[in-house]
């Protein structure tokens, strides 16, 4: 499908069609804004999780404040 959305051809693509091949690159394209935003995201949160994990081990560790 991919394929068919930037130009090729039904028959190179084993005998596949797409009825809007407009609408086909819409999809190619939505598809990739999406996939570039999980990987934002998801490295978004493999920053911010160990972070939280390491303040919070830090709070718990802390040792008892003298008197």
């Amino acid at each position: 499908m991919v394929q068919i959305a930037r130009g090729g051809s039904a028959a190179a693509v084993g005998g596949s069609h797409v009825l809007n091949p407009h609408q086909a690159r819409a999809v190619v394209a939505g598809a990739t804004h999406s996939m570039l935003h999980a990987i934002h995201t998801l490295g978004l949160l493999m920053t911010v999780a160990p972070l939280a994990a390491a303040v919070f081990a830090l709070v718990l560790l802390r040792p008892a404040a003298a008197r």
